[in-house]
């Protein structure tokens, strides 16, 4: 058995272009995939539209001022679409 990474539960692969934010404004895309390490209230627009098409956007969720779920959110031409983590 081998230990699993947070790069291989997220599918970054070499070549990949990856961007971690805690806050504030995203350096200019486009990126594979975003990781939102810090708790946030909500997904803000401007992370998915540093995003390639299909690109994946991983939150750390805050719900009653805690760290609530991981949600992993996939790049779709106008909206995102992805599901609440254990």
């Amino acid at each position: 058995m081998t230990k699993s990474t947070l790069s291989d539960e997220l599918g970054i692969e070499p070549g990949h272009r990856v961007l971690e934010i805690a806050d504030g404004p995203a350096e200019p895309g486009p990126y594979d995939r975003i990781l939102i390490t810090e708790p946030v209230t909500g997904v803000r627009w401007d992370w998915a539209e540093q995003l390639v098409p299909g690109g994946q956007l991983s939150v750390d969720l805050a719900i009653a001022g805690t760290s609530g779920g991981h949600v992993i959110l996939h790049r779709a031409p106008d909206w995102l679409t992805g599901r609440l983590c254990p």
